[in-house]
């Protein structure tokens, strides 16, 4: 790493930490696309059937338990928001402790 940092390339361990930080975010990135995708795909859904209920109802037949599916859909955004904000506090976290690593390298180099 010393003779690393004389020649101002990035350390291996750096390196690896940056890559893997990289993947980390691209993963994150794919599943929240994912998960942005059914989300729209049960809005679609929802909107089917709530117009497929409207029908229903104009014939007078009862209606499936709309509020129970409603407070599914509710509970999982919820969890869903939690999870996100628990990832981007843990990515800040590193990106801090990432800082604090570069700003300890370049102070160890100026000596």
């Amino acid at each position: 790493d010393a003779e690393a940092r004389a020649r101002g390339e990035p350390l291996p361990s750096r390196r690896r930490r940056d890559e893997e930080d990289k993947a980390r975010r691209r993963r994150r990135d794919r599943r929240r696309q994912e998960e942005d995708e059914d989300e729209a795909r049960r809005e679609r859904y929802r909107r089917e059937e709530d117009a497929a209920d409207a029908e229903a109802r104009a014939r007078g037949e009862p209606l499936p338990s709309r509020r129970r599916r409603d407070e599914e859909d509710k509970a999982r955004r919820r969890r869903r928001d939690r999870r996100r904000q628990e990832e981007d506090e843990d990515e800040a976290r590193r990106e801090r402790y990432r800082r604090e690593e570069d700003a300890a390298d370049a102070e160890a180099r100026a000596r």
